[in-house]
């Protein structure tokens, strides 16, 4: 097992510019999965990338891809993803959407991916289990950020609780990913508190990356590599 089977680099992070480039170097270095980000500007305040992208990333590499959905009509972004790419898992939004869990599950199973369900800090603690048990998803992410925005403070202390919580009331759950305030500061508590899905970005993998300077930019992600790698034995 290697040490970055638990973390998925976050597409939307990387250097647009030099994607292919920057992909190539990821696979060497070992990385295995790569997240992705779709974004309709009315769920939340961004645009994600376009289903051709991660089409030809399909077709040259072999990552393992994922998405985290966060658009309002999420049967008709499925339809149009379904046409270029086969996601291995399928991140969408509890809260916005707990009229019509079953229905997304059944969607998203019978496109091939399974269903893991997002939830903000917000939600009741007694709520975030329960749905959970109900619903026996396939995996849950912890949002340690609101989604879509760029610059905030993430609360740690926060997810951990909800670690916590699964840990002891939700054992059956296949994935617990983070996404949102992963740092060389919290993987090492995250993960002994039983995430086992980190998502990476700009905090990790593009710490202190200049994407003006191919050389310096592949000197800076073998480095936080480096230090992942450390982190996560």
């Amino acid at each position: 097992m290697s040490v970055f089977d638990k973390i998925s680099v976050s597409l939307i992070c990387s250097d647009p510019l030099s994607l292919d480039t920057d992909l190539k170097l990821l696979q060497q270095q070992g990385i295995k999965k790569i997240h992705v980000d779709v974004m309709d500007n009315k769920f939340v305040p961004r645009f994600g990338i376009f289903p051709e992208i991660t089409d030809l990333i399909n077709k040259k590499y072999t990552f393992e891809l994922d998405a985290h959905f966060m658009v309002e009509d999420i049967p008709r972004a499925l339809n149009e993803w379904n046409k270029y790419n086969k996601f291995t898992k399928i991140t969408y939004h509890y809260k916005a959407n707990k009229n019509r869990i079953k229905f997304i599950d059944e969607l998203i199973y019978e496109s091939g991916s399974k269903p893991i369900y997002a939830f903000d800090l917000d939600v009741d603690e007694q709520e975030f289990i329960d749905v959970i048990n109900e619903n026996n998803p396939n995996g849950v992410m912890i949002l340690g950020i609101k989604p879509g925005i760029l610059i905030q403070e993430h609360k740690p202390e926060l997810v951990l609780e909800r670690l916590k919580l699964l840990k002891k009331h939700a054992t059956n759950i296949e994935t617990i990913m983070i996404d949102g305030g992963v740092n060389f500061q919290t993987i090492r508590e995250y993960i002994l508190y039983g995430a086992n899905h980190l998502v990476c970005g700009s905090s990790t993998i593009y710490k202190n990356t200049s994407f003006d300077d191919d050389v310096s930019k592949v000197a800076s992600i073998k480095h936080n590599l480096k230090i992942l790698k450390e982190i996560m034995k």
